[in-house]
């Protein structure tokens, strides 16, 4: 059982991953448009957050993934991964401003 709640973990890591890459690859797009900065970053978001929803409710409801370790490794790693895009963002607009 133990192992069942790091593969889930794992799992969760996965999909945060997934998500700051597409938060990566979307501030990488902005940088070189004009203010476009924060429309993609705000959009980004919203966008990335649906995705993150969808595939936990898919995980959730049609595999037998564990609940509470996927829960816990998709947090940790979201708030880790959100932490360094604040970073790159503040980064990225010190450079502009």
């Amino acid at each position: 059982m133990l192992q069942d709640a790091w593969i889930a973990a794992a799992v969760g890591v996965a999909v945060a991953g997934t998500s700051a890459l597409i938060a990566w690859a979307g501030l990488r797009w902005s940088m070189h448009r004009p203010g476009t900065m924060m429309v993609a970053v705000l959009g980004g978001t919203m966008v990335r957050l649906v995705l993150v929803g969808g595939a936990s409710v898919l995980l959730l409801l049609y595999s037998d993934v564990h609940q509470v370790g996927y829960a816990a490794g998709l947090i940790a790693a979201y708030l880790v991964f959100l932490g360094i895009e604040i970073a790159l963002v503040a980064r990225s607009a010190g450079r502009k401003g």
